[in-house]
């Protein structure tokens, strides 16, 4: 039967994971979104976040989300 060593086990899980993420990578779905300057809203205080969402028809929302101050 086949003896493998924990280093056996390890390497395997690198080289595995090395092929995942260049196969993902490579035939990732193109959903990747380029934001042009004009969407960037220049009132942000420090902590505001973008959200930004695409929709299933390619249309692209924006929504700011405000920092609180936390109590």
């Amino acid at each position: 039967m086949f003896r493998f060593t924990i280093r056996d086990v390890l390497w395997l899980m690198v080289v595995v994971g090395l092929a995942f993420g260049g196969w993902r990578d490579r035939y990732s779905d193109g959903k990747r979104v380029i934001v042009p300057q004009h969407a960037i809203d220049t009132r942000m205080s420090a902590g505001d976040v973008i959200e930004l969402k695409m929709g299933d028809d390619g249309e692209l929302t924006r929504r700011i989300v405000r920092a609180t101050d936390s109590p």
